[in-house]
């Protein structure tokens, strides 16, 4: 069955990608599909691996570790967002978000910090 949209398609995932009994149809899903791998560190999400696996094909939103945030460390921060950004940037797109949704312990300014930070990472300098 081949998968049709005229509008983009955001497909969320919370399990291992790669072992769901769907994978093939991810290989299905239309050119302006995008995965949004959360629960990435806890369901065994891996957004490098995802991208790797289905980065010719798809675009992505999120997979960054939530908990980087956790302690309002920047240098945590850049550890997750370097490790990560520059790599799926690279591909059909990169929509920055966490795996899971900001919790009220992480102040204001580091979660600025966590977006700017992203943003310029994400962003083609020519």
């Amino acid at each position: 069955m081949k998968m049709t949209s005229p509008l983009p398609l955001l497909f969320l995932s919370g399990q291992k990608t790669w072992e769901l009994p769907t994978l093939p149809s991810l290989n299905k899903l239309p050119p302006r599909a995008t995965l949004y791998p959360f629960d990435s560190v806890e369901a065994g999400m891996d957004l490098l691996r995802l991208y790797n696996n289905f980065g010719d094909r798809l675009s992505f939103m999120g997979g960054i570790d939530v908990r980087c945030l956790y302690n309002n460390d920047r240098q945590e921060i850049d550890a997750e967002l370097e490790a990560k950004i520059p790599i799926v940037k690279a591909g059909n797109g990169y929509i920055l978000h966490s795996d899971h949704s900001i919790p009220s312990n992480v102040d204001h300014d580091v979660y600025a910090y966590f977006i700017q930070k992203g943003l310029e990472l994400g962003t083609n300098k020519e």
